[in-house]
């Protein structure tokens, strides 16, 4: 009797969805055509709940997400950027648009990005206490050379 409860425990846990990072290059190559995404994610500041995140993550070599959502360059102790599943609203909106970028790069060819450009919109409800983040990536699509 005390195995069925482990056996769904265990079930449940296994069909968690896992979050997906891919991260592409950026540098200079042949030129595919320009790619554009928009993600938008929605947080509850008062019960810290995340909507409208797709679950998959894109980020681009040698870009902090920091300096993307904040404008602010990372702290010298994470100079070395990791590759790891975005936390707040703003980062998941970012990964979001840019994994959007990543796909459209693949379908024209391409292997990575140059004039890599964003554009964060954040919108904040006092009322509701709901923020919205918009973030819209656009970049060259690019072919290197092997």
């Amino acid at each position: 009797m005390a195995f069925l409860p482990l056996f769904a425990a265990v079930s449940c846990a296994s069909q968690v969805k896992a979050d997906v990072v891919e991260v592409i290059q950026r540098g200079a190559g042949t030129q595919l055509g320009t790619v554009y995404a928009t993600a938008a994610v929605t947080e509850d500041r008062e019960t810290g709940i995340i909507s409208g995140d797709t679950g998959k993550y894109g980020l681009v070599e040698n870009i902090p997400v920091s300096r993307v959502t904040t404008g602010k360059k990372p702290e010298k102790s994470r100079k070395k950027q990791k590759y790891e599943v975005p936390v707040d609203a703003a980062e998941k909106a970012y990964a979001n648009a840019v994994y959007e970028i990543i796909q459209q790069v693949k379908a024209k060819g391409g292997n990575a990005v140059t004039e890599v450009i964003s554009e964060v919109i954040r919108n904040y409800d006092p009322e509701t206490r709901i923020e919205t983040v918009q973030v819209s990536v656009s970049a060259e699509a690019i072919l290197l050379p092997k």
